[in-house]
C-alpha cells in the first residue's frame, strides 16, 4: 500500500508539471496483469505485438531464465539454434497461458521466422508443457503489405 501511494503521489506530481504522458500506461500495465491473471478475469481475445528480443542479446542472467522457461513449455530448440530463438514465442505462450480463456482466440504479430524456421518448431507444435495446448488458424503472412510493418519480415499467427 505504501508503494502505490507513493506511486500515485508521484505521477500526480509528474501530471501538473505535464511530465506524465507516459506513467500512467506503465502503472497501469504494473498492476493489470495481476488482475488479469485470476481465472475469473481472463480474456475472450487476446491480440499482441510481443517483444522480438533474440536469445544472443539477452543478459547472461535473462539467458538462463529463457531458457528454463521455454524447455518447461516445449518451445527450447537449443543447439545451433540457440542464438536465433527469440523471445516472442515465448512471450505469447506465457500471455496465452496467463490471461486468455480457455477455449479463447488469440493473434500475435511475429517475426516471418515463426512460420519456418527450426528456432520456432516447439511454438508450431503448439504443446506447451503439460497444461497447454493450441491449434493454430491460417498465419497471414504480412510480407506483401507496402509499406512494411517493421523492418524485419512478419506474419500474424
Amino acid at each position: 500500500r505504501p508503494v502505490l501511494q507513493e506511486t500515485f503521489a508521484l505521477l500526480c506530481s509528474l501530471h501538473d508539471q505535464h511530465r506524465d504522458h507516459i506513467w500512467g500506461y506503465y502503472a497501469r500495465n504494473l498492476a493489470r496483469p495481476i488482475w488479469l491473471n485470476r481465472e475469473r478475469e481472463t480474456i475472450d481475445v487476446l491480440v499482441g505485438n510481443p517483444p522480438w528480443l533474440s536469445y544472443r542479446y539477452m543478459t547472461t542472467e535473462m539467458q538462463r531464465a529463457f531458457r528454463h522457461e521455454s524447455k518447461a513449455r516445449n518451445l527450447w530448440a537449443g543447439a545451433k539454434v540457440a542464438t536465433h530463438q527469440d523471445l516472442s514465442a515465448y512471450f505469447v505462450v506465457k500471455s496465452v497461458e496467463s490471461y486468455l480463456r480457455q477455449g479463447g482466440l488469440f493473434a500475435f504479430v511475429m517475426p516471418l521466422a515463426v512460420l519456418s524456421r527450426l528456432a520456432y518448431v516447439g511454438f508450431r507444435k503448439g504443446t506447451y508443457g503439460e497444461r497447454l495446448s493450441v491449434t493454430f488458424d491460417e498465419p497471414w503472412d504480412c510480407e506483401e503489405i507496402d509499406p512494411p510493418l517493421f523492418p524485419v519480415p512478419n506474419a500474424v499467427v
